[in-house]
Order: C-alpha cells, then sequence, then structure tokens
C-alpha cells in the first residue's frame, strides 16, 4: 500500500511514477489524499481510479473513533470506560472530524486531562472539558484569538509565505533576528506549526487559511511585497517570486514570471499547471488594462494561450487566441512573437486538414527565421511533415536530414523537438522502404518519449509502426502496435487531441480489412473513423474516410456514380496530391466495371498527370498501373497491358529487395493490389 499525502502538489513526473507503480504487474493500492478538489493535476488519466470524499463521521463512527483513539475495549474495561465518559462529550459539541477530534483531544493532553497519544490515550479526570468549539471555524477563531499580538503577527508572516516556510525568510519579513523568532515559534510549535528548525509548515491547510482571511487586505499586500522582495534578493524559483508579486498587485513583474513558468509547463507537457498559470496572467491583466508596457505580456499569453489549446487539441480555440493576438500585435510590434503566432496558424490549419492553407503561411514565415533554437527547429519540422503530405517525399526527407544534422551539434536540444524529429524522420523513411533505420529512428523516438510522458505523440508513433506492419503485410506486428495505441487512448481518453489520432488507428484497421479482401467488415471502423475526424474538426481526415468507403464500395460492387462525383469533388478541395490520385485512380477503377472506358482513361490520365509533378512513397504507382493495365485489356490492346503488368511486376519485386529477407514474401502479398500484379503474366 502506498499513500501519498498532499497529493495536489504531485508533479507531472511524480504521477508518472505513481502510473508505472499501477502498471508494473504488482497487487498494490495507491491512496492519494489531498484537501484541494482541484489537485492540478490529471489524475483522472489513472486506471481504476476511485473518488472517495471524507464526509464529517456519522454518530456510531465517531464512537468507534474515540474508542479506538481511547484503545478500544482491550486489557480490561479502564480504557473502555475512559471513552465512554469522553464519547458523549464529543459527539455533543464537536464536528464529527477525525483531524478535529484529535486535534481537541491534543489540546486537552496539554492541560493534563488526558495523557498518551492517538490510539493509546488515557483519562486523566472523571470529566474531560474539550477546549474546542463545535465547529471547525470556531475552532480555528478561538485559537488564534487566544495568541497574542506579536504571535498573530508572526502566523500572519508565515501563512504569506506559504504551506511551507524557512524560518531565515520569516525573520526577514518581521524584521526581526532569526534566534528571536526561533524562539517565538517554539511556542507555537504543538497547536500551529510543524517540521525542523530550519523548514516549518503549518500542521493544517485549513489554519493557514484561516490566518489569511483574518489578515486585513492591506497588511496582507504588504506583507506579499516584503515575500516577493525577499525571494528576489535570495534568488527563489521565478514562479515563488511570480505569485507573491501577483499577490501583491503588482502585474509588471508578476506577469512576465508566470508567462515564463507556463511555457516552461508547456515545453514539459505539464499542462494543468501551464492552464492554472494563464489563467493567473488574465486575472492580473484584467486588473492592469491600462497598462502600456503589459501589451508585450498580452501578446505573449495569446501566444502560450493558443500553444496550449494546440497541445490540448483544440485548434478552433487555438485559431481564436490567434487571432486575437494578430490584433494585438500591431501595438506590440514584437516581430519575433508575430512570427510565432504565424506558425501556430499553420499548425492549427494542418490540424483541422487545410494543408494548403498551413503551407501557405509556414513558407511565407519561415525564411523570416534566424538561428536554431528548438522553436525554428520545431517549425522547420512542421514543414518537413507538410512538404511529405503535399507529394514532397523526397524533399521533405533531404530536410529531416538537415534537422537531424543540425541537432546532433546541439548538446542543449529539447528533448520533445528531438523525438518529434525521430518521429517524422521514421515515418519518411518507412515510406521509403527503408525499415531498419524506420525501426531505429522509431525506437528512439519512444524512449524519448515516454521519458516526457507524451501520450499524444506516443499513439502517433504506435499507429506509423502499425501503418508501416501494414505495408510491410505482418498482421501480428499491426495488432500490437494497435494495442498499444487503445491503451494509451483508454489511459488518456480526456485527452481531445487523440480523437484525430483515434480516427486514424479506425482507419487503419479499415484498410487492413480491405487489404485481406473483407471489405464489409471495413465499414464500421469507417463508421467510426468518420464520427472522430468529425468530432475533431478533421476536415482532411474525413475526406480520407471517404475515399475508403469507395473502395470498400468499389471491392462489393454496390459504389455509385454520385458517390464517385463525390470523392473527386472531395479529394480536388482537399489539396492533398495522394487523395486527389487514389480518387483518381478508384474513379477510373469504378468506371472501367461500368464499361465506361472513356471515362476511366480520362481519370486515370489526371492521376497519372498528378504523379509528374510530385514525389510519393515508392508503393504508390503500383495500384495506377495495374488499373491501367486492365483498362489495356478491355480496350482490347493485350500486349499493352501485359507490358504494363509486367512493368509493375518488376517495380514491386525491385521495391521487396530494399528488405530483409524474411519481410519480402508477406510485403508481396500485402494487398489485393500487389497480389493481382504477382498473378499476372
Amino acid at each position: 500500500i502506498v499513500r501519498i499525502h498532499r497529493a495536489e502538489r504531485m508533479t507531472h513526473r511524480a504521477l508518472r511514477l505513481v502510473r508505472e507503480l499501477m502498471t508494473s504487474g504488482h497487487a498494490i493500492l495507491v491512496v492519494l489524499c489531498t484537501h484541494d478538489e482541484a489537485t492540478g493535476m490529471d489524475v483522472d488519466s489513472l486506471e481504476n481510479l476511485q473518488r472517495m470524499r471524507l464526509a464529517p463521521l456519522a454518530n456510531d463512527a465517531a464512537r468507534g473513533f474515540v474508542r479506538a483513539l481511547f484503545g478500544g475495549e482491550t486489557d480490561g474495561n479502564d480504557r473502555a470506560s475512559d471513552a465512554h465518559d469522553v464519547i458523549d462529550q464529543v459527539v455533543a459539541q464537536v464536528e464529527p472530524l477525525p483531524g478535529l477530534v484529535i486535534d481537541a483531544l491534543e489540546v486537552a493532553r496539554t492541560r493534563n486531562q488526558v495523557e498518551g497519544r492517538p490510539g493509546h490515550y488515557r483519562s486523566l479526570v472523571a470529566n474531560v472539558q474539550l477546549p474546542i468549539e463545535g465547529r471547525l471555524e470556531n475552532y480555528l477563531e478561538a485559537m488564534f484569538d487566544g495568541e497574542d499580538e506579536h504571535a498573530r503577527k508572526l502566523l500572519e508572516a508565515a501563512a504569506i509565505l506559504g504551506p511551507r516556510f524557512r524560518v531565515d525568510d520569516l525573520a526577514s519579513l518581521l524584521g526581526e533576528e532569526q534566534l528571536t523568532v526561533l524562539a517565538n515559534l517554539s511556542a507555537l510549535r504543538d497547536r500551529w506549526f510543524l517540521g525542523a528548525d530550519g523548514a516549518l509548515r503549518f500542521r493544517r491547510r485549513s489554519q493557514r487559511r484561516f490566518v489569511l482571511e483574518r489578515c486585513e487586505p492591506d497588511e496582507r499586500a504588504r506583507l506579499q511585497r516584503l515575500a516577493a522582495e525577499r525571494f528576489e534578493a535570495r534568488g527563489a524559483r521565478p514562479l515563488k517570486r511570480a505569485i507573491h508579486w501577483a499577490r501583491a498587485g503588482d502585474a509588471q513583474r508578476a506577469v512576465p514570471l508566470l508567462l515564463d513558468g507556463a511555457e516552461r509547463a508547456i515545453r514539459r507537457r505539464e499542462l494543468a499547471a501551464a492552464e492554472l498559470l494563464l489563467v493567473r496572467v488574465a486575472q492580473q491583466l484584467d486588473h492592469a488594462l491600462r497598462i502600456p508596457a503589459l501589451v508585450h505580456a498580452r501578446l505573449r499569453a495569446c501566444v502560450l494561450e493558443a500553444d496550449l489549446e494546440l497541445v490540448r487539441g483544440r485548434p478552433v480555440r487555438a485559431e481564436e487566441r490567434i487571432r486575437r493576438g494578430l490584433t494585438i500585435a500591431h501595438v506590440a510590434r514584437d516581430e519575433v512573437l508575430v512570427q510565432r503566432l504565424e506558425i501556430l496558424a499553420a499548425r492549427a490549419a494542418r490540424a483541422r486538414g487545410f494543408r494548403r492553407d498551413a503551407m501557405r503561411r509556414l513558407e511565407a514565415v519561415l525564411p523570416q527565421l534566424e538561428g536554431t533554437g528548438d522553436e525554428i527547429i520545431d517549425a522547420r519540422i512542421d514543414h518537413v511533415s507538410l512538404l511529405e503530405e503535399n507529394g514532397g517525399l523526397r524533399a521533405a526527407w533531404r530536410e529531416a536530414r538537415e534537422i537531424e544534422r543540425t541537432l546532433s551539434t546541439r548538446d542543449d536540444a529539447d528533448p520533445g523537438v528531438l523525438a518529434r524529429c525521430d518521429l517524422v524522420l521514421g515515418t519518411l523513411e518507412a515510406k521509403r522502404l527503408h525499415v531498419e533505420r524506420a525501426e531505429e529512428l522509431f525506437e528512439q523516438a519512444e524512449n524519448r518519449l515516454r521519458k516526457r510522458g507524451e501520450s499524444r505523440r506516443l499513439v502517433e508513433l504506435h499507429l506509423r509502426r502499425a501503418e508501416l506492419a501494414l505495408d510491410l503485410g505482418d498482421e501480428r506486428e499491426f495488432r500490437r502496435e494497435l494495442a498499444r495505441a487503445d491503451a494509451l487512448f483508454e489511459r488518456d481518453a480526456s485527452l481531445v487531441s487523440l480523437l484525430a489520432w483515434r480516427a486514424r488507428r479506425h482507419y487503419l484497421e479499415a484498410l487492413f480489412e480491405i487489404f485481406v479482401s473483407r471489405p464489409a467488415e471495413a465499414l464500421p471502423h469507417l463508421e467510426r473513423a468518420a464520427r472522430d475526424a468529425e468530432s475533431f474538426g478533421d476536415s482532411f481526415g474525413g475526406v480520407a474516410v471517404q475515399v475508403a468507403v469507395f473502395e470498400a464500395m468499389i471491392a462489393l460492387q454496390t459504389a455509385t456514380e454520385e458517390q464517385a462525383s463525390a470523392v473527386l469533388r472531395q479529394t480536388a478541395r482537399a489539396g492533398d496530391p495522394r487523395l486527389f490520385m487514389l480518387g483518381c485512380t478508384l474513379a477510373a477503377e469504378f468506371h472501367r466495371r461500368k464499361n465506361d472506358l472513356p471515362r476511366a482513361i480520362s481519370k486515370l490520365d489526371a492521376a497519372f498527370d498528378e504523379l509528374g509533378k510530385h514525389s510519393v512513397e515508392p508503393t504508390f504507382p503500383l495500384r495506377m498501373l495495374l488499373t491501367k493495365s486492365r483498362i489495356l485489356r478491355d480496350q482490347g490492346d493485350s500486349e499493352a497491358a501485359r507490358r504494363t503488368r509486367r512493368l509493375a511486376k518488376r517495380r514491386l519485386e525491385r521495391l521487396s529487395l530494399r528488405l530483409r529477407r524474411a519481410d519480402r514474401h508477406a510485403f508481396l502479398r500485402a494487398n489485393p493490389v500487389r497480389r493481382a500484379i504477382l498473378a499476372s503474366r
């Protein structure tokens, strides 16, 4: 059993450690205890999570609890009678919260009414008078008012410093010698504080919260400013300084530090922390509307809010933040932040399937970027992905190799950027059928992504591997990678950005069914893919699904003229040359089967014309060559049909030579197109 106290303070890394413990295969119970409903972390992603709200004890439970504090009915009846003497007073006078009951008995112990410790209390007097009020608020008020004025000032300063504080910081706020403060603290230790001499904390969050509420607003602001100045002087963490400047009402000092913290949290994928910091930024900016110096901060906040929305998979919201940022940009006159907004706008457009718009934006801003920083490299990786998606495989591979060489010369490269470079370059190598190199890059990417706990990128990695396995005809590996992706979907189901990849997962499952000549079984997967793509707002994913539906319908001989026309319109608008060529080739096959050879030739010619303008994966033209040979055969030109099939067969066999010998047989028979080509003479 692992019990984690103050779970609201858990970091992203600690949460990942808990997740690893729970998936270790051992019988384990992890208990997360918190006083704070908003934990500041994504505990909902944990498997088998059960929430339990601890309410005040019922009468019977309260009696049982007090009986247990007095040792229960053991070793004769002395302790039992002690418990019965006290129990009615507890139930009648005290709100039955376990901590409050223990506090009451501890105060009674200091007054020599009971002795011992919890579980071993013993009454020393016939009638124990519990020195507390009936409710927690009244109890805390009585405690605070019972202290002298100097002690109350000390408590207020300690509360300002935070749940945990150092004695030297407290001495600085009070303007007293550290030894004097230590002596005063010792008198309050049992009632208010826990910890060693160097660092202390309030015994309960409720105590600190009450003291803060009692502190006058002007005094609180004064102490917050003193605390901020103290933390500035000793070089405390930027976030700690930011929070105190914010509470002191100094937005000009607080906001830049809060933005730094938010940017760091986004980079580390600590999304809950990033969101909380950006909310604090917004609060500060709302209270400082007329400060010109904060225009730059407002623009930077828009950039980070857009970035966070994209990481969370909400491109429409990201675009709203980007538009707001661009309206501020003409006042801020910060070219670097404007460039970042343009990069994010390209990313949002790509996420929604508007690839031509994304490429236009990115190619406009890339020439303005200088240096080899992480953000610039990340933008160049975006460009690589768009190049490949827009039919520039060869150019994308060259640029990705250049980025890899650039990163290899840097010791300070962000691990997330390194992982993304590995993933994108691995995808390109897989499309080029350089399988061993692709597997090596995918493994490097996985190691880096697991250390960072990046679920979305890990899902992408497993689906890229599944896509490679599908191309190789390796069903076992295909299923294994889909299962790994499914585990991540289940674990992080609340992450909206996974919807696009879940659509891709169902799309790949449908392709597998088509590849093994079960087109009817593909249709339910395509329906699910279409729903997920629509939920995410991914127009490209929706078009790809419709093309696959058309392919399945052709195989089932149920495709219609209306479907063929719709697919051609959708693929022409999508701006993806592969989809357009595939749509034209499928339309050509549809018209061939309808014995409309002139239209079939027209559609196939359009596909070949487009092919000449682009660089795509070497297996892509095989379907086009097969369809061409069938049209030639139907036209009665058997010799030309045989030549075309032989060309396709030679190309397929040459491609198989790029693979390990053990992979070649399955690759050659991985889908109906290849099987048909091999069957030709």
